[in-house]
């Protein structure tokens, strides 16, 4: 099961999401590189991605998605094995992930805070790497290297370092690739020098020293307004963007003067028309302080959105910081655009005129979230160039290594649209000499505004969607069933699961993370279907759930003899009839009773030990009952041998028939009867057919004893009900982890309480008692809570395997599967229950001469229990 409920998207800020993608990753030489994690820890890195990207990547929704990222998994597991460095390691792992096509879903790699990217965009064009914008603030960057081709940073050859990571990068599109290597590239700890070589005209290389810029640095960055009167009285703005204006803590920096914004779009009011230029000069890596600020305040100039609507996600995003201006109350919006003076702009203002925004692939994700309402305004032109999908909300996981997997949680809104003029407009890109440079993207926008004045509006192309190469990747069975590394992606799968949507995490018998690394070499070596299903099994005895099973293993071609049997008195004893060969190869029967010394010539108790390391259990007495039941189950001899201790107390050897065919006490058994104005009901055996015809009976009946031993039959729970209550009424909560992300602390819980339906209007009103032993587990527990929870029904027997809640499946190679508890049961009243199960108000467990005896001594203690009820109220009346 992928999700029990919908996604939740969680409230994380576009600045956080922003920040996040461009922390540092390491740029080639991080600290330790050469400390490299143990095999098994790095195959649980990629398990976790393998999780983490499956279960909540918004693309993988698909099913050939799902099947193409397993597929990509299981490639990767070599290079994951054989990575002999953290570097290596890293790459193997970003190489996989870069197949989603998604530059939102990365590795980060060991450097924390203290690397920093120089200001400088670069774009590969023409099989050469060319400086696009450089910032003006930083030492001496500026206009002059503009446009010149960046051979080397520091001693790295920038072709060479396109080769060697290009492979390995995430995003959507060639060029976003491209961009992913150079954030690497210019990457560096903050206040050191880099030193960058360029290509002068003449041909020869020209070196080029500046400094990382520090946060102290960012303090000194005040953003400057250009604005320029192009034309017919076009106005012309380019909306700076600050590098750091909000630091690490996400502190706020004060004293910014927002006047002179406020002044420009005021006169954006009197033009013909109007280009804002929101495409990077170089400061891109942060946040743009007029998108976040002044967008919102558009829309409800410019579109008919209500004003709290439309800042709704600006007061999420600024939770805890202190502005300069209030741009974040109702109010705000209501009383018109406030300046730092209190001056108001008023509310009668309205755009007529065209508005045409530039964005580049770096200002795409920061504006589009607020430009793509107003791309459905009759004003409003976006012109530019797609970047990544905008994002608002990541989870970052720990790695080992110190690596770090940042995974996109959040799905792209599909409604968000770009104007077909979808041109690489380099930011900045000028043509011509120095002395007379043209800006090609302000061409393209004075031509739009002339097709808009002529009525020729474009048509829009739809919001990019995450890029999934993977589709090109083949079907997983083309690997076969027996690979180490299926095998090992199988383990993934069932691990993954289970740390994501079992019910009962907290059972867990030890760290669910070390259990993987465990039994990684464990599955490696399990060639066969029987061998790693009990593999697989034996993880899952660890979850302490009885529902924790594995399917569909083959356990040899030879019968094997099927026996009742059951752990009384602390001994193995067979409780059916026992098959056996005599001497003279005559087939007799023996009767139950038989204690079982050896199997084969080995001390039951060393079978036992041997059974029980994959028998999953929520209680103790439930796995050794559990273990009892499956003695055989590996037994693959035509015959199998047995030393028992007979019912004269004679030890004896006895060859037992190969059978699969149940031999059971009570097959035969009838489903209801009644004696002495008692009705015995078997909840195994009895149909809600055949109920219905003995219903008249069991009414007149003075009690009733309803036998759980055998499990119930579908459909009957309906009639119960009218057995022990008058109405219907909850009778325990059942809860289901509810997950938006790989976070633990972002689970939340889905808890109904369940009713029952009456088929009758009347009640029974009589005394009822209810059988129950061990064997009764899940869904005859639930009808045990049921009956209980009436408060009309005494328990008689031994406490049941206390495992409940509906199962989660999960498919793994070689045919198998396996299942758990994907969900929590409690009493109605929140009492737990797993691990616990329904103790009885009258406890009785059967002995080895009751059994040689012929006598059922649970019935014959809940038979002289019911038979005192019914004197008791007999009396009374």
């Amino acid at each position: 099961m992928k999700r029990h409920a919908k996604r939740l998207i969680l409230g994380a800020t576009l600045l956080a999401c922003f920040l996040a993608l461009f922390a540092a990753d390491e740029p080639d030489q991080e600290a330790g590189a050469n400390e490299v994690p143990p095999r098994v820890e790095r195959l649980r890195g990629l398990a976790e991605i393998w999780g983490m990207v499956h279960y909540f990547h918004p693309a993988l929704d698909d099913h050939e998605l799902q099947e193409a990222w397993s597929l990509a998994t299981i490639r990767a597991i070599p290079e994951v094995e054989a990575a002999g460095t953290t570097a290596e390691y890293g790459k193997a792992l970003q190489l996989l992930v870069s197949k989603l096509g998604d530059s939102s879903t990365r590795i980060l790699f060991p450097n924390g805070s203290t690397y920093e990217r120089l200001p400088i965009i670069l774009r590969h064009e023409g099989g050469r790497t060319v400086v696009q914008a450089a910032g003006k603030d930083i030492d001496y960057l500026a206009d002059s290297i503009v446009g010149r081709e960046l051979l080397e940073v520091n001693d790295t050859v920038v072709s060479e370092y396109l080769d060697e990571w290009l492979p390995y990068a995430s995003g959507e599109t060639l060029n976003l690739k491209y961009q992913w290597v150079y954030e690497r590239l210019l990457s560096a700890p903050s206040g050191t020098d880099i030193v960058l070589g360029f290509m002068q005209e003449d041909g020869e290389v020209a070196e080029l020293r500046s400094r990382i810029p520090t946060a102290k640095d960012s303090l000194a960055l005040i953003p400057e307004v250009e604005s320029t009167v192009l034309g017919d009285n076009v106005l012309w703005v380019k909306i700076p963007s600050l590098w750091a204006l909000t630091d690490r803590a996400g502190g706020y920096f004060g004293g910014i003067d927002l006047s002179d914004y406020y002044t420009n779009i005021r006169g954006i009011f009197t033009r013909e028309a109007t280009i804002i230029d929101f495409r990077s000069d170089g400061h891109s890596f942060g946040d743009h302080f007029v998108a976040r600020r002044t967008l919102p305040a558009m829309l409800g100039r410019f579109t008919s959105q209500d004003a709290s609507e439309a800042t709704g996600m600006m007061q999420r995003e600024h939770r805890g910081l202190v502005p300069e201006v209030d741009l974040f109350l109702p109010s705000y919006y209501s009383s018109g655009w406030r300046t730092r003076d209190g001056e108001t702009m008023g509310e009668s203002l309205a755009y007529q005129s065209p508005l045409v925004f530039l964005i580049d692939e770096k200002s795409y994700p920061i504006v589009m979230p607020y430009l793509a309402p107003l791309q459905q305004s009759s004003q409003a032109i976006i012109m530019g160039e797609m970047g990544s999908p905008p994002c608002s909300e990541h989870y970052s996981h720990g790695l080992p290594g110190g690596l770090s997997f940042l995974l996109r949680l959040d799905i792209p809104s599909s409604t968000s649209t770009v104007a077909s003029e979808v041109i690489p407009v380099l930011p900045r890109q000028m043509t011509g000499d120095d002395e007379d440079r043209a800006d090609r993207g302000i061409a393209l926008a004075l031509a739009a505004i002339d097709a808009w004045n002529e009525r020729e509006k474009a048509q829009s192309l739809p919001f990019p969607s995450l890029g999934v190469p993977l589709m090109d990747e083949s079907s997983i069975g083309a690997l076969g069933s027996t690979s180490a590394a299926e095998r090992l992606l199988g383990l993934f799968e069932i691990w993954s699961a289970v740390k994501y949507f079992y019910g009962y995490p907290k059972r867990i018998d030890g760290d669910w993370d070390s259990l993987l690394e465990q039994f990684i070499p464990v599955v490696e070596v399990e060639t066969t279907a029987a061998g790693y299903g009990r593999a697989i099994q034996e993880l899952l005895v660890y979850l302490r759930d009885a529902h924790a099973l594995v399917f569909g293993m083959p356990w040899g071609s030879a019968a094997i003899p099927w026996l009742d049997i059951r752990e009384i008195e602390g001994k193995a004893v067979v409780v059916s009839d026992m098959p056996i060969y005599t001497e003279e190869d005559l087939a007799l029967r023996l009767p139950p009773g038989q204690v079982i010394l050896e199997i084969n010539g080995e001390p039951v108790s060393s079978v036992l030990r041997r059974v029980l390391k994959t028998t999953p259990g929520a209680t103790e007495a439930h796995r050794r009952f559990k273990a009892h039941q499956t003695l055989l189950l590996d037994m693959t001899l035509p015959d199998t041998t047995f030393r028992i201790l007979d019912e004269q107390d004679n030890e004896q050897v006895v060859k037992v028939y190969s059978s699969r065919v149940p031999l059971m006490a009570n097959d035969d058994g009838m489903p209801w009867t009644l004696q002495d104005g008692i009705a015995y009901i078997d909840l195994g055996l009895l149909t809600l057919a055949e109920y219905a015809e003995a219903e008249d009976v069991i009414w007149a009946s003075d009690g009733v004893i309803l036998d759980l031993r055998g499990g119930i039959q579908p459909g009957i729970v309906s009639a119960l009900a009218d057995l022990v209550y008058d109405e219907s009424i909850p009778y325990l909560q059942a809860s289901i982890p509810v997950r938006a992300t790989p976070d633990p602390g972002t689970v939340e819980v889905l808890t109904i309480l369940p009713r029952l339906s009456l088929v009758t209007p009347r009640m029974f009103g009589k005394s009822v008692v209810l059988l129950a032993d061990v064997a009764a587990t899940s869904f005859g527990e639930t009808i045990a809570m049921f009956l209980q929870a009436s408060g009309r029904v005494v328990f008689v027997g031994e406490t049941t395997s206390g495992t409940n809640g509906d199962v989660t499946a999960v498919k793994l190679p070689l045919g198998l599967s396996a299942v758990f508890s994907g969900m929590e049961v409690k009493h109605v009243d929140g009492r737990p229950f797993q691990g616990i199960g329904i103790i009885p108000d009258v406890i009785v467990h059967p002995t080895i001469q009751g059994i040689r005896e012929g006598r059922d001594e649970i019935f014959e203690k809940g038979l002289e229990v019911l038979q005192e009820l019914i004197a008791a109220r007999q009396a009374e009346d």
